[in-house]
């Protein structure tokens, strides 16, 4: 799945999917998964370049 192009805001989709970082290092933000329920954040995505990792699933994508 590819999530960014050169006129998307990534803060901005994943304000409208209700995704709230919830620890930030650099580029890359922490959240709780959009794609699975979880308590401890397991997503990470990099706000520079969309890239994105469920360490939980172990899926990735940009």
């Amino acid at each position: 799945m590819k999530i960014v192009d050169s006129d998307l805001n990534v803060e901005a989709v994943l304000g409208a999917l209700d995704i709230k970082t919830v620890e930030s290092r650099g580029s890359w933000h922490d959240c709780l998964c959009p794609l699975h329920q979880e308590n401890n954040p397991s997503f990470s995505v990099n706000l520079e370049n969309g890239g994105w990792i469920c360490r939980h699933g172990e899926e990735t994508g940009q």
